[in-house]
């Protein structure tokens, strides 16, 4: 039993070490410190909300949610901008538009430094997903 949680322990120092490598590239979940917007989740939804072309946005018919994923680096910068098409074919009421899905990318691409996330007090990278809804009725910024 001891050579196991000594093996285990080994395994998950390897994971942690090759996170931190900038050859490899090994998703820890979780992490200790989540990547943090400058001023929280509400300032994220504030900067969305304002930067967010709604004609654009609101213009189909559909209904659902599109699910952006992103990474965060050690320095905060957002990167890898993508919208996974493969998941979207297999969640029910997820909505593939390129003019929307554009939309959205342009307004990630836009955003600050972020904290990056840490794991042992190291900045590491991260990916984010976030999820939007369409039609964007749901506003949550009170600044508009």
């Amino acid at each position: 039993m001891k050579s196991l949680f000594i093996a285990i322990l080994t395994f998950s120092t390897l994971l942690i070490s090759a996170q931190e490598s900038d050859t490899l590239s090994v998703i820890i979940d979780p992490i200790e410190t989540e990547p943090i917007f400058p001023g929280g989740n509400d300032s994220l939804c504030c900067f969305i909300e304002t930067n967010l072309n709604f004609k654009i946005l609101n213009s189909t018919d559909k209904t659902g949610k599109i699910i952006v994923f992103f990474n965060i680096d050690t320095t905060g910068q957002v990167l890898d901008i993508e919208i996974n098409p493969e998941l979207l074919q297999k969640l029910s009421g997820v909505i593939n538009d390129r003019i929307i899905e554009n939309e959205i990318k342009r307004v990630i691409q836009l955003m600050p430094r972020w904290k990056p996330a840490t794991q042992r007090n190291k900045a590491i990278k991260v990916q984010y997903a976030l999820p939007i809804r369409i039609p964007y009725t749901d506003f949550k910024c009170k600044n508009l």
